[in-house]
């Protein structure tokens, strides 16, 4: 279900942009996005892997009903 999920160049550069200074060192200088790619992309897709699993399973759960017969009926398992 999530490995269809990708990120695409656009959206390294663009999320590089609006976070820019959060990559900034002790020593003030901030590394290129070139430096960040890999690290970057593996956050990003995983990022994007859970909210897709996140929302899948909210759509399984709303199409399911579940009905508790017995308030206790896990005492006996």
């Amino acid at each position: 279900m999530t490995k269809d999920v990708t990120v695409t160049g656009g959206e390294l550069k663009d999320y590089y942009r609006e976070h820019r200074l959060e990559f900034q060192e002790a020593d003030g200088t901030i590394p290129t996005l070139l430096e960040l790619r890999r690290s970057l992309r593996e956050t990003l897709l995983k990022q994007e892997q859970d909210e897709t699993y996140a929302s899948w399973l909210e759509s399984v759960r709303e199409q399911k009903e579940v009905i508790v017969v017995m308030d206790d009926w896990w005492r006996n398992v």
